[in-house]
């Protein structure tokens, strides 16, 4: 998750403008543990989005989705962003499983003010399995059209780089 701090026509350098915080919650073994871990992350979260009076907060996955948007909710963090970039479940994942990360997508985007996508597909899924609010969901398009850039590079280079990296 990328914190972006709140700064009025103030420049400053990039370091001084992210903070990177990562909420990686490892596995527990103990239901209790991992619900007291979590509460836990969120309260941190809580504290740094209170003191520095974030206007945004911007999360890309679910996990940090569901800790970065109740802590900015809480904190009262005017707008909350979600960009999600694919799910963890498809057609063809068992019943419980998908039920199971639909319930966590729906956890992650349930007080985002706007959703993004890389996917129209994974929008329509969403909305059909109640993934967030139909309205907030926005399409960022895909990814860097190589096409359009036929030629950047000679094949010599390339196939020199390859070698080099031993790519075959």
């Amino acid at each position: 998750m990328n914190i972006l701090f709140p700064h009025e026509n103030i420049r400053k350098t990039q370091e001084e403008f992210i903070k990177d915080i990562q909420t990686a919650l490892k596995e527990k073994k103990h239901l209790f543990k991992y619900v007291l871990f979590f509460w836990w992350e969120v309260f941190i979260l809580y504290r740094l989005f209170r003191k520095e009076k974030f206007d945004v907060i911007h999360t890309h996955t679910p996990k940090a989705g569901l800790l970065g948007s109740v802590a900015a909710k809480l904190a009262g963090v005017p707008v909350i962003m979600h960009t999600n970039l694919g799910f963890y479940f498809h057609e063809h994942s068992p019943f419980l499983q998908k039920r199971f990360y639909i319930f966590i997508e729906r956890l992650s985007v349930m007080f985002a003010s706007v959703i993004f996508s890389v996917d129209k597909e994974d929008i329509e899924t969403a909305k059909k399995e109640g993934i967030g609010k139909a309205e907030n969901w926005r399409y960022l398009g895909g990814w860097v059209d190589l096409t359009r850039f036929p030629g950047s590079f000679p094949k010599e280079f390339i196939e020199q780089k390859k070698k080099e990296i031993h790519i075959p």
